[in-house]
């Protein structure tokens, strides 16, 4: 491999901040914008009720709906708004602090 490209390779194309805004949910008030990227369909919710805990059904189903929308997994999520996992959980009827206990589970 030449030179060129291994300067390339190491270049950081996104700065730390930018990286973290470019995965972030930017939504927070905006319910319109959280029903278009994290309603969840019939067959959504039939998947996510075949987990046996309230705080895993809720847990799962944000991982999916953050793997729609910003496109990674909970663990690369410094902080998700309240709303949003509001919103998900009343869609499941579940309270939403029960995410409190996954969320305590190490995702690394």
């Amino acid at each position: 491999m030449s030179d060129f490209y291994m300067i390339l390779n190491r270049r950081e194309l996104l700065t730390q901040q930018q990286r973290e805004e470019l995965i972030s949910i930017p939504f927070e008030k905006d319910e319109h914008q959280m029903s278009v990227f994290y309603m969840l369909s019939i067959d959504d919710i039939e998947i996510i009720n075949k987990h046996r805990k309230d705080f895993n059904i809720l847990g799962f189903a944000i991982q999916l709906a953050l793997l729609r929308y910003p496109g990674c997994s909970i663990s690369n999520i410094k902080n998700i708004p309240y709303l949003a996992v509001k919103y998900i959980a009343y869609q499941l009827y579940l309270e939403p602090e029960v995410f409190n206990l996954y969320a305590e589970m190490d995702f690394n």
